[in-house]
């Protein structure tokens, strides 16, 4: 008997350092870590001989320069340099996630790097190095459980984000579907929209025509897994309302933006709530910045 739910979920989550490397590789089986081991380590260099990168995008390095010119000889657009434009300091930092460190670490001065091998925060690392908070870009990374259709719709904003998602052509776990509490109508004046809800009746007609649908391809879906077909083919049984996971990183202008796009009224309600859910978590954290980035 297939599942359903409507509730997605958002989860704030730790990526960093080689542990972020690993769950965010294994996200792909939907298994997750609390301590590296030696498989780790082994899964880890597999990662990197065979140009898996995704997972090294993760986790985020910290380098401190000593002044000005080294940053901008090494920053790597634009865009960059104009975070950075007009700050006469000494004391800079600057994120990299590790696998640009790597592409970029023989080209930076020896005093530029700052080991972290106990993942010690942002807040940690300025205490101890009393660096200057004045280019602080705080990354979040988040866990996110949603149908297909709404991971779809999140995923027109990958750029700037790093992003691994479990994949069913490794796991064949039991689906579960969305399903909504109401079905709402088709909005006459906007093809992309809806515009209220269905009467009862004919919502409990939908739900069951739905529910009838999705539990055949329920078990069409375990016959084949049973039958021995290759789970790579299996899924494409699977319907847009699966529920999928996938964890996200980037800095918090990135969520800002995700979040001033997605809030509108225009913005399909399904992706309206996982955008609140970032905002929340990226308000408690960083409430002074978060306003100024929403214009709250």
């Amino acid at each position: 008997m297939s599942m359903f739910t409507n509730k997605s979920t958002v989860e704030r989550i730790n990526l960093d350092g080689k542990l972020g490397v690993v769950n965010s590789a294994r996200i792909s089986f939907n298994n997750w870590k609390n301590d590296l081991d030696d498989k780790d380590l082994k899964l880890i260099k597999y990662l990197k001989d065979h140009n898996h990168k995704s997972p090294f995008f993760h986790p985020q390095i910290i380098c401190l320069f000593a002044d000005k010119e080294d940053v901008n000889e090494l920053l790597l657009n634009e865009y960059d340099k104009d975070l950075f434009a007009g700050i006469e300091i000494c004391d800079v930092y600057v994120r990299f996630s590790m696998y640009s460190y790597e592409q970029l670490k023989d080209k930076l001065p020896n005093h530029a790097f700052i080991p972290n091998p106990d993942n010690r925060t942002v807040n940690e690392l300025i205490a101890e190095y009393g660096l200057k908070k004045a280019t602080t870009i705080p990354y979040l990374s988040f866990r996110i459980s949603c149908p297909i259709f709404v991971r779809n719709q999140l995923d027109r904003h990958r750029i700037g984000l790093a992003f691994n998602e479990v994949s069913r052509r490794y796991v064949d776990t039991e689906p579960t579907f969305w399903k909504p509490e109401k079905w709402r109508k088709q909005s006459k004046n906007n093809k992309q929209a809806s515009d209220g809800y269905i009467d009862d009746t004919l919502n409990a007609k939908c739900s069951k025509l739905y529910e009838f649908a999705c539990n055949q391809i329920f078990d069409d879906y375990q016959a084949l897994i049973e039958g021995g077909i290759a789970k790579e083919l299996a899924r494409a049984e699977l319907p847009l309302s699966t529920f999928t996971s996938f964890v996200w990183t980037g800095s918090l202008e990135d969520y800002a933006r995700i979040y001033n796009e997605r809030v509108s009224p225009l913005a399909q309600i399904e992706t309206k709530e996982i955008a609140l859910d970032i905002g929340k978590i990226c308000e408690e954290e960083y409430p002074h910045a978060w306003k100024q980035l929403t214009n709250q």
